[in-house]
């Protein structure tokens, strides 16, 4: 695979994977307040979740990074975060860890991210 047209592809059937596993997932509700006050999160906890991809000197990175999908990691290689479906961490994490075993299986170094906020 080495050709934009299959990295556009390939990115397109990642985003339908994550999309999918983000649907069939249905987050812990996370339960907010006191004695006077409870507010009910139906997402669950709020956070982030994304993709990083390594080398960053791939052809796949260096096309990624050239079409906006991706941007340099602080920890090494290329990230792409999950901008869908609001502050929900599950989700995110439904949908990053789908997307990363898409890139994985067409051999490309991916692994799935998250931090709680």
């Amino acid at each position: 695979m080495k050709t934009p047209k299959e990295f556009t592809a390939l990115v397109t059937a990642a985003h339908a994977a994550g999309l999918a596993a983000a649907a069939a997932t249905t987050p812990e509700p996370m339960v907010l307040g006191d004695a006077t006050i409870t507010y009910i999160i139906p997402g669950g906890v709020c956070g982030f979740a994304g993709v990083r991809i390594r080398p960053a000197t791939s052809s796949f990175a260096r096309w990624m990074k050239k079409t906006g999908l991706a941007r340099s990691s602080y920890y090494g290689g290329l990230e792409t975060s999950v901008r869908e479906f609001g502050q929900s961490m599950g989700l995110k994490m439904a949908y990053a860890r789908a997307y990363a075993d898409t890139l994985s299986a067409a051999g490309i170094d991916a692994y799935a991210w998250d931090r709680i906020d």
